[in-house]
């Protein structure tokens, strides 16, 4: 798990979360409510309960990412129990990489939060600049349509890529090898989540 020497890359990777989440809320979250088509009071109360509970989008900045590489890393270490071919390693060792290709999913959430400020989109409607969403109508398609159409997006796939060269250097192996191995291991996981949100989504639709 997170060892005390990856602790100050994990600390550097939650901070620049948490400046990420401020501006989201400053100069797009806020500005959308107080752009919305309501009577003041209303739109004074919709202000007052943000800022009120504003706080819980940075509680849950350090625990989503946990959470996320920790699942990551769990999905690379559940194949490495079937995979016969190669030295057994531990699950610190998966958390590592994985904790490590999350900088990808940092970048994307970087560019995600410059397009929202400069163009006034909320972060689903920035997905279509970089995945599948851009060839449907966010408009009239049903929601659980586009959770496999955001799934695959140009940052995902250069995590993959990534993962696997982090993978091949921390384990001594080829990178063909590896980047098959994250394929059948963190592949089938991220599959698995797809089909758990898209049911998710029905469900409370």
């Amino acid at each position: 798990m997170l060892q005390l020497k990856k602790l100050p890359f994990f600390i550097s990777l939650v901070s620049i979360y948490l400046i990420i989440t401020y501006i989201q809320q400053e100069y797009v979250s806020i500005p959308q409510i107080s752009n919305l088509d309501v009577p003041d009071e209303i739109k004074e109360r919709f202000l007052k309960s943000f800022a009120q509970y504003r706080w819980v989008g940075f509680a849950i900045v350090p625990v989503f990412i946990l959470i996320r590489v920790a699942y990551a890393a769990l999905c690379l270490f559940l194949k490495e129990l079937f995979a016969s071919d190669m030295e057994k390693t531990n699950y610190s060792s998966c958390f590592n990489v994985a904790l490590k290709a999350d900088i990808i999913m940092l970048v994307a959430a970087v560019l995600t939060s410059v397009i929202s400020v400069c163009m006034g989109d909320t972060s689903v409607d920035c997905q279509r600049f970089y995945s599948l969403v851009c060839l449907a109508d966010a408009e009239t398609s049903e929601r659980w349509l586009l959770v496999p159409l955001a799934a695959v997006n140009v940052f995902e796939i250069v995590y993959w890529f990534f993962m696997a060269k982090l993978f091949a250097t921390e384990n001594h192996c080829s990178y063909r090898y590896a980047l098959g191995y994250v394929v059948s291991g963190y592949g089938v996981g991220y599959m698995f989540y797809i089909v758990l949100v898209i049911f998710l989504v029905l469900y409370l639709a």
